[in-house]
């Protein structure tokens, strides 16, 4: 725990990890809802692609950070980890590029009800 934050009644890096943890008996939306009115800093999420859906879901992300790696995986390809999402228009907020190409783009989501410039129906396309 950082000790300067301590003295000044905000709570440590790692408190807020706990504190979501600790409040996951109940419903993980509600644990980041009241979070993010507590929080005196940004609240971080890494790794966790079922509660990143559940919370996007929910709308309570506000920001998305996206890491390119310049590599194209075709047929190697192991898993398409956005099917399970809705569809978000992004709008682009920043973007850095490192050395090798790498680049973290930081993005604001909007849910989409239907891709942009169709007709299309998303309760008909899940149904079939």
């Amino acid at each position: 725990m950082d000790a300067s934050a301590s003295r000044e009644g905000a709570p440590g890096p790692g408190e807020l990890v706990i504190d979501l943890i600790l409040s996951l008996d109940g419903c993980a939306a509600d644990a980041v809802r009241r979070m993010k009115r507590e929080a005196t800093m940004p609240l971080l999420l890494t790794g966790s692609l079922s509660l990143g859906h559940s919370l996007m879901r929910e709308g309570l992300v506000d920001r998305f950070r996206l890491v390119l790696f310049p590599v194209i995986t075709g047929r190697t390809g192991l898993e398409r980890i956005w099917d399970r999402f809705e569809d978000y228009s992004l709008e682009l907020l920043t973007a850095r590029t490192f050395e090798g190409g790498l680049q973290l783009l930081e993005y604001a989501p909007t849910h989409l009800e239907q891709p942009p410039g169709t007709d299309w129906d998303r309760e008909a396309a899940a149904a079939s």
